[in-house]
């Protein structure tokens, strides 16, 4: 080999050797940072904001209140309530209020119609409160009617009560069913009267309606009987008229002083009155019968045509099916009884409706009944 061609081969060795080689990394210059100060900016002194301007609202005038006036409450009757139902016997403490008589006196009383049972006086105090304590008689009973008068303005104010018997069975007493509150009867004609007792005082029993402020018999009758319910027909006199009692006792208040009675009210029509028509039934309590039985009625009928009273039996259950169609004769007291004996048997409620005349001078009484198996 020559020199030439070895010196080529040299430099071909060299120039693959340095196509082999890698770089070295070059390094890069380092840095400083540099530290640059910013200045704050100056703050500005603040800006004061104007206070709104408040616009001024008109002054209002309140509108003056008109100042209540107080009404004075009247005479009035506080306790007992109506028709609270008080015992015989027993203390009867009336209450009541009276602003328009201040100081002022009342007269106040108990009384069944025309019988006084208790009265007394009291003062209405500065407040116009008042009260009064009355003792209760032990042995009459009755709805009683209690007044209160003030002297002075003339006011009167009364409440309605009932007082009853103790109706214990070891107690003796007596009751009176009817004639009822607020019935009438008429002059010349008969009144059914019926009731209870227990333990009568010599085994007898008055009945009778009295006059007179209650204290003279206008007509009456005397039974002997035991204990359990009583009826009895009592005929008012022809000429008896206006406000009386009618009264069932046993014992006598005149003779002894072991005597109690019950009183009723009673007003006596004349017979030419306009308001003296009328018919009652007599058969007392609850009005509950067997359908199969015969059907007993009775009562009165004042002022009745021919004399005679209709009596028409329907169911009352919206059919009205007729159960019994009948007339009676009313005898010359007013009085009436029959046996109606109905269609079938009848198990419901009926009503019976009891009428006299007819056209203008037609008046009917209606009873509900109830018929049981």
């Amino acid at each position: 080999m020559n020199i030439n061609h070895t010196a080529l081969y040299l430099l071909v060795i060299l120039l693959l050797t340095a196509c082999n080689s890698t770089p070295a990394d070059t390094p890069q210059p380092t840095q400083t940072p540099q530290m640059i100060e910013q200045s704050s900016p100056t703050p500005r002194p603040p800006t004061e904001t104007p206070a709104p301007t408040e616009t001024p609202q008109p002054t209002q005038t309140p509108t003056p209140s008109p100042t209540p006036t107080a009404t004075a409450v009247p005479l009035t009757i506080l306790e007992p309530k109506s028709e609270t139902t008080l015992t015989t016997g027993t203390d009867l403490i009336i209450r009541g209020i009276d602003e328009t008589a201040v100081n002022d006196t009342l007269q106040i009383s108990v009384m069944i119609g025309e019988w006084l049972l208790a009265d007394g006086e009291t003062a209405v105090s500065a407040d116009g409160s008042w009260e009064l304590t009355l003792p209760l008689p032990p042995q009459i009973s009755g709805p009683a009617t209690i007044t209160a008068n003030a002297t002075t303005t003339q006011n009167s104010q009364s409440a309605l009560v009932y007082i009853q018997p103790d109706t214990t069975p070891t107690n003796p007493f007596v009751l009176l069913h009817t004639p009822k509150l607020g019935e009438t009867a008429v002059a010349g004609y008969g009144v059914i009267f019926n009731g209870e007792i227990n333990k009568p005082i010599g085994r007898t029993l008055v009945i009778g309606v009295m006059s007179d402020n209650c204290t003279r018999f206008v007509t009456g009758s005397t039974f002997e009987l035991g204990n359990g319910q009583w009826e009895g027909l009592l005929v008012i006199p022809s000429d008896a008229t206006g406000l009386t009692c009618a009264i069932a006792r046993s014992g006598n208040p005149d003779t002894s002083e072991e005597w109690m009675a019950s009183i009723i009210p009673l007003n006596i029509l004349a017979q030419d009155d306009e308001n003296a028509t009328s018919i009652t039934l007599g058969n007392p309590g609850e009005l509950v019968f067997s359908g199969s039985e015969v059907l007993s009625l009775y009562g009165t009928a004042v002022n009745a045509p021919l004399n005679k009273i209709d009596l028409l039996l329907t169911s009352d259950d919206g059919y009205y099916k007729l159960l019994a169609n009948e007339t009676a004769d009313v005898n010359s007291f007013g009085y009436w009884e029959i046996d109606l004996t109905l269609s079938e048997n009848y198990t419901g409620h009926a009503l019976l409706t009891a009428s006299i005349g007819s056209d203008e001078d037609y008046y009917e009484l209606r009873i509900p009944m109830l018929f049981t198996r």
